[in-house]
């Protein structure tokens, strides 16, 4: 399949991955491009239930976007396009109900084969919240597991840095919410770099796409569906790590929690998920118990 092609077709933004992996069933992805820019039919499977307002815009999208400056832009930044169907596409995505149709990455696939847990949790989050995120990151890398995140501020980006500290055969992954190129937070530019040339960057967007607010929620359960654990180590009464501990317990993975003190909001959520349930994580024995 061609990048150029793939990139110019998930990077329209008209259609959400359900209506894409419909597109990549019935048409090759230049087969695709040409009957879009064309006008000419596409298959009445794809075509289900598309407002003709949509299929118009996602025609004239495509027609504006250069197949080849797209396939372009990914070799210049060292991204590899790997669709749905492809063998170098994650096993553990593979049968998932909501599998992105195409991934965008950056670094080395093959960090998947090793056990993988994802640490989460608020990007409001309490220095203790920090130290405990990053002592868990460096501990399970240590112990060569990798390690997903999201790269967000808060419980995120200490789970990184704490391997960037104290580094173990565990590497890095990241699932991020804009393309590959695209830093998000900016304060974290550093560690994203970091992420791509020692471990995995994945994005289910090609580059240049901004990270508008409705792409993170749809990152959450790849990060979910990578992991074989996740943890959550402080959450609030609501937000993202929650959708990944909720999409992780939709898919039968484990979700564990770090219980945290009754007068700190940032862990209002964690102690609500123990309430619920799920496993107490007191320190990284529990997690390699879990594996």
């Amino acid at each position: 399949m061609s990048a150029g092609e793939i990139a110019v077709l998930v990077g329209a933004g008209v259609v959400g991955p359900a209506r894409l992996r419909r597109l990549f069933a019935h048409h090759d992805p230049r087969d695709a491009v040409e009957r879009l820019r064309s006008g000419a039919p596409l298959h009445p499977m794809v075509l289900n239930g598309l407002p003709a307002e949509s299929l118009e815009r996602l025609r004239e999208r495509v027609r504006a976007v250069s197949v080849a400056d797209a396939a372009d832009e990914c070799v210049r930044l060292g991204v590899e396009v790997v669709a749905l169907g492809d063998t170098r596409y994650p096993g553990a995505l593979v049968h998932d109900p909501e599998a992105p149709p195409a991934l965008f990455v950056r670094g080395d696939l093959d960090v998947l084969a090793a056990r993988r847990v994802g640490i989460v949790g608020t990007r409001h989050a309490s220095a203790a919240g920090r130290a405990t995120a990053a002592e868990l990151g460096a501990a399970l890398s240590a112990s060569a597991v990798s390690v997903i995140s999201g790269l967000a501020r808060g419980i995120d980006a200490a789970a990184h840095r704490g391997i960037r500290a104290d580094p173990g055969p565990g590497r890095p992954v990241a699932v991020v919410g804009s393309g590959p190129d695209v830093h998000y937070p900016k304060p974290n530019a550093d560690l994203w770099e970091w992420v791509a040339e020692v471990g995995l960057l994945i994005s289910e967007w090609p580059p240049g796409v901004p990270p508008d607010a409705w792409r993170f929620p749809l990152r959450n359960r790849i990060l979910a569906a990578l992991s074989e654990v996740v943890v959550v180590v402080e959450s609030r009464e609501r937000g993202g790590s929650l959708i990944t501990a909720r999409a992780a317990a939709d898919r039968g993975i484990e979700v564990m929690a770090v219980p945290g003190s009754p007068r700190s909001r940032a862990s209002a959520g964690t102690n609500q998920l123990l309430v619920d349930g799920v496993a107490p994580l007191t320190c990284v024995d529990d997690v390699l118990v879990a594996l």
